[in-house]
């Protein structure tokens, strides 16, 4: 299951030698987060500073609190 807090998991280990065979270089999920966070935010041509980290962390934040259809709802999206 993809979602934002998929970088809360850790790769098996078959992917990480996965990987490592396919000589590709792979990204965190983490930085895959961030850069998808500045792609939705879409600062054209003003200046925007993010922190993906703080985001990451109040999202968590808000997951751990979440119960029910929210919390559902928070995975899926």
């Amino acid at each position: 299951m993809s979602s934002i807090f998929s970088w809360l998991r850790k790769p098996s280990k078959t992917e990480r030698l996965h990987r490592g065979a396919t000589g590709e270089v792979s990204t965190l999920p983490s930085t895959q987060f961030a850069f998808s966070l500045f792609e939705a935010l879409r600062p054209g041509n003003r200046n925007l500073a993010i922190s993906p980290y703080s985001a990451r962390v109040a999202l968590a934040m808000l997951w751990e609190g979440a119960t029910g259809e929210t919390r559902r709802s928070m995975v899926e999206t």
